[in-house]
C-alpha cells in the first residue's frame, strides 16, 4: 500500500462526525464535504462547507445547520423553530421536515464552496429561493407528479 493511500484511510460516520464536534467544541472552524442531495439547488454533492459553533442568536430562518438525527447527521436548513425545538428541512427534499431539540445542532454553516468559488448561500436572493421552495414544497410536489404522469405517458 502506498503513503497516499494509508493516509486516506476509512473512518465510519459516527468517528468522523465525533471529531469534527471536538474541533468545534476548540473553537475551529470545520471544513467538511456536502454529501448527498437532499440540499440541491443550494448545495450539492462535492461542495464544501465551513461548520463554525452555534449560537441561538445567529441562527434564523434559512441558517443552514449540521445535527444529529435519529442516529445519522443531516445538513438541512432552519425552517422553524417551536422553543427548543428546531424544525429542518433540506431544499430538496418536498415532503419531510426534521424535528431536533436544540442541543442535537452540532454547528452552523458560515460559508460554502464549490470547487474554489465561494457559493452566496446566504445572500438575499439566495435566501428569497430558499424560502419560495419551502413554502411551494406542496406546489411543486404536484407538479412534479403531472410531470412524472406526462413524462411514463411518452
Amino acid at each position: 500500500m502506498n503513503e497516499r493511500m494509508a493516509a486516506r484511510k476509512k473512518i465510519t460516520n459516527d468517528s468522523y462526525f465525533e471529531r469534527v464536534e471536538s474541533l468545534l467544541a476548540e473553537g475551529k472552524v470545520v471544513k467538511i464535504p456536502v454529501k448527498g442531495t437532499s440540499m440541491l439547488p443550494s448545495l450539492k454533492e462535492g461542495d464544501h462547507v465551513l461548520l463554525n459553533t452555534t449560537d441561538m442568536r445567529e441562527m434564523k430562518w434559512g441558517t443552514i445547520v449540521l445535527a444529529l438525527y435519529r442516529g445519522g447527521y443531516i445538513l438541512h436548513r432552519l425552517v422553524g423553530r417551536k422553543g427548543d425545538i428546531l424544525e429542518l428541512a433540506g431544499d430538496n427534499n418536498w415532503v419531510q421536515i426534521e424535528r431536533v431539540e436544540r442541543d442535537a445542532v452540532i454547528g452552523m454553516v458560515t460559508e460554502a464552496y464549490r470547487g474554489t468559488e465561494l457559493l452566496r448561500i446566504y445572500s438575499t436572493g439566495s435566501m428569497q429561493r430558499a424560502w419560495l421552495r419551502y413554502k411551494f414544497k406542496p406546489l411543486l410536489r404536484v407538479w412534479g407528479g403531472l410531470i412524472n404522469k406526462l413524462n411514463l405517458k411518452r
